[in-house]
């Protein structure tokens, strides 16, 4: 069964990444050529949105526990029991800069996925109506072997994702012109960084640890996580520096729930012999858990009574009751930190700020309420600070058909434009070739 929830999730995610490809495709001709802030403006608040809205229907329901210093303090202010939508509003800073710095440690291959859905409830960024304000204008970092898989390879490149060779010479031009570019035409980006390069494995341990002793730094006081390398890290943050005015630096901390400290092997992957409940990828994919007919007919009224301006139970914008409950306890524990980009640009700051971040895995793993919560709840942190657990936001279940459906819509509509297209070209090249001259083959094609 657990195969069949594999196969089936795969072939729905690729067949809305081919279709959103499709759908970019008139962009890339029409628009692109006449203005290149269009063609960015369409992909960040259509193309991309209208992706991680098939992401978030076909992905099982996720929640995460939130907490930082801010959302302490607010949560201090609010009644005893206060509902989902008043711990939404304390989430989002409104004076956080709109281009920003998105740095995180890197425990497993789903750490991107997990940002990128739970993005929208710290920084909600416009999007097509009756879809939530999914974060369309992220910007992520990755390996450069990731940009020659089939498909989801292409989209990552019609995205503008940089991709990196983990070669610092050839890093370098990318790290300093890429978002610099971007951001000539286009007002604001958020940046996604995982300075460790890679998750964590007893291989790359071993390798972090010499990394350290050549520095010389202190090591790692847990060894839950890998010493960042902090060029790739300055070079970015300059270049961001230099193309926005006041850039902002968010810090993201992940603890999984389940993470007891296990250090996979590299041989093993992103599995592991003892952290079972940690999720990855595959296991997302795999999941059984989510009543996924009656999840899709729920959300499919909520958008129909938006659609119509009806309130009522189904009106919430971001998970109704069948997608919390399947949502279960949070996979993880997000500490957030937020602070302008300036002051934290150097190596010196990157290095203790890792330090501080073993710290706060330690301290919050395989332990605390949080791991126990739900969706609406708040609770108290060991060791001082409080927490907020929520769903991320679903999407919308229309639009997700209108993924589906797009290729058969794209194939109807592309093969009128060929054939009228085609006849059109024909009737003017016979016209030309009887001898009516080259002012009536003129008259026809204006």
């Amino acid at each position: 069964m657990q195969s069949l929830a594999l196969l089936s999730r795969v072939l729905l995610l690729l067949h809305c990444s081919v279709s959103l490809l499709l759908l970019s495709l008139p962009l890339l001709f029409l628009l692109l050529p006449v203005s290149l802030p269009l063609f960015r403006l369409a992909i960040n608040r259509a193309v991309v949105p209208l992706w991680l809205n098939a992401v978030s229907q076909v992905l099982p329901p996720l929640a995460v526990s939130l907490t930082s210093a801010r959302i302490t303090e607010a949560l201090d202010k609010l009644p005893h029991r206060p509902t989902p939508a008043q711990l939404r509003a304390i989430l989002p800073e409104p004076s956080f800069p709109a281009t920003s710095l998105l740095i995180a440690n890197h425990t497993i291959d789903a750490d991107f996925l997990l940002i990128w859905l739970l993005l929208p409830l710290l920084s909600p960024s416009p999007a097509l109506p009756l879809l939530p304000p999914l974060a369309g204008n992220l910007k992520i970092v990755l390996k450069d072997e990731l940009k020659s898989l089939p498909v989801i390879g292409h989209g990552m490149k019609a995205f503008e994702f940089l991709f990196l060779s983990r070669s610092i010479s050839a890093d370098r031009p990318r790290l300093t012109s890429h978002f610099s570019d971007y951001l000539s035409t286009t007002p604001s980006a958020t940046v996604l960084i995982f300075p460790e390069g890679t998750t964590l494995n007893t291989h790359d341990q071993a390798k972090s640890e010499l990394y350290a002793s050549s520095r010389p730094l202190p090591p790692l006081p847990h060894s839950n996580l890998l010493y960042p390398r902090a060029t790739g890290y300055v070079l970015l943050s300059r270049s961001l520096l230099s193309s926005s005015p006041s850039p902002g630096l968010r810090d993201l901390t992940l603890v999984y729930n389940g993470y007891s400290g296990e250090v996979p092997s590299y041989e093993q992957g992103y599995s592991r012999a003892r952290d079972l409940r940690v999720t990855s990828v595959k296991k997302l994919l795999c999941s059984f858990s989510v009543p996924l007919l009656r999840g899709l007919l729920w959300r499919c009224d909520a958008a129909l009574n938006r659609l119509l301006g009806r309130g009522g139970a189904g009106s919430e914008l971001y998970a109704g009751e069948n997608d919390v409950t399947a949502a279960g306890n949070p996979v993880a524990l997000v500490h957030v930190d937020e602070r302008g980009l300036k002051e934290a640009a150097g190596e010196g700051w990157v290095y203790e700020a890792w330090q501080r971040k073993d710290k706060l895995v330690e301290r919050h793993r395989g332990r605390g309420a949080w791991g126990r919560s739900r969706h609406g709840e708040t609770g108290e942190l060991e060791g001082g600070g409080k927490f907020v657990t929520l769903a991320c936001p679903r999407g919308s279940v229309l639009w997700f058909a209108f993924t589906l459906v797009f290729p058969a819509l794209a194939v109807f509509w592309y093969s009128l434009f060929l054939i009228f297209g085609g006849a059109f070209v024909v009737i003017g090249i016979q016209v030309y070739s009887r001898g009516s001259g080259k002012s009536a083959a003129i008259k026809i094609f204006r």
